[in-house]
């Protein structure tokens, strides 16, 4: 079994948990669930044509990822799912909130960082094949 399975199984769990929890206002509905879940795939997207990259010649131009990348999968991953636990947590928060513009653009912080994610990973194409 491939170490990220585990960090996405683990992120499931924690995902689950945050739908059994949100009775209340319905905070996590399919769009929400929708959104996690892009957000997460760009960004398995991103770290496995990362390294595939690496593995084909390539370097890591991200100062702030280099030393996570060094170290391998486990922290990449790691750091990178943490993050995505912060955005994740921050949406659900906007969504749950009283504030009804904070309520209408929790999308909005998820999206952004999953496509970022996304142009990384095909940008990382160029050095894949």
């Amino acid at each position: 079994m491939k170490k990220w399975y585990v960090i996405f199984v683990i992120l499931a769990i924690f995902l689950g948990y945050g739908i059994a929890r949100a009775e209340e206002k319905k905070v996590v509905d399919t769009n929400f669930v929708l959104v996690s879940t892009y957000l997460v795939a760009m960004t398995i997207f991103d770290v496995e044509t990362t390294f595939a990259a690496i593995r084909n010649g390539a370097h890591e131009a991200n100062p702030i990822m280099k030393p996570f990348i060094k170290r391998g999968r486990a922290a990449t991953y790691g750091i990178q799912m943490g993050i995505n636990t912060i955005v994740i947590g921050t949406s659900y928060l906007m969504k749950k909130s009283d504030n009804p513009d904070l309520r209408k653009t929790w999308w909005v912080i998820p999206s952004v960082v999953a496509t970022s994610h996304g142009v990384a990973g095909g940008l990382n194409l160029r050095y894949v094949w």
